[in-house]
């Protein structure tokens, strides 16, 4: 991989307006941000465990001061994405 930096990536994101793509920088320069990566949507450990413990957490990572957002990222589309995060009842 030629010049290719971590932190130079997009993603596509689904919002009331469609599906819409922006790059890291974009989205995190300047912020302090928490980003955790799980294997796949659905799987029953992410589902039960992983993603309501940061859920259960945001506030707190909040209240510090230090945290301006938690993102979670995976292998999945943007539409199954979508879809667990609302089938677990997270923003």
């Amino acid at each position: 991989m030629e010049n290719v930096k971590l932190w130079d990536y997009d993603f596509l994101f689904k919002t009331d307006d469609g599906v819409q793509e922006a790059n890291m920088p974009a989205l995190f320069s300047g912020k302090r941000i928490v980003m955790f990566g799980l294997p796949g949507a659905f799987t029953p450990t992410c589902s039960s465990k992983q993603v309501p413990a940061y859920e259960d957490l945001y506030e707190q990572f909040i209240a510090t001061g230090k945290v301006d957002d938690v993102n979670c990222v995976s292998v999945n589309d943007i539409y199954v994405m979508n879809a667990w995060g609302k089938d677990l009842g997270v923003k």
